[in-house]
């Protein structure tokens, strides 16, 4: 049977909840709030509206020794100003044409 892992953290952060929750809630911040390093990369479309399950983000990333991956997420649930959870779909390496 695969393992699960899981990754939680907990920061405080001197803002309203509703500020904090539009911030860490949209894919357009994801670049923003990963690791440079990571050369993070979303290529969903721009999404302006809530997060809700069901949704799915895609992106490029590169979190072990410069290797571009392209990986899918789903939003799976959603307590708005709580929290949300997302679900690696698609982690595979970046195809690239010689």
């Amino acid at each position: 049977m695969a393992s699960i892992y899981l990754m939680q953290h907990t920061q405080v952060i001197p803002a309203q909840p509703e500020e904090v929750w539009d911030y860490f809630s949209n894919p357009n911040n994801l670049a923003h709030i990963t690791p440079p390093a990571m050369r993070f990369t979303v290529t969903s479309p721009p999404y302006t509206g809530q997060v809700y399950p069901g949704q799915i983000i895609t992106y490029f990333v590169s979190p072990v020794a410069g290797i571009p991956l392209e990986w899918m997420t789903e939003i799976t649930h959603v307590a708005y100003l709580d929290y949300f959870v997302d679900e690696q779909r698609v982690g595979s390496l970046q195809h690239l044409a010689p």
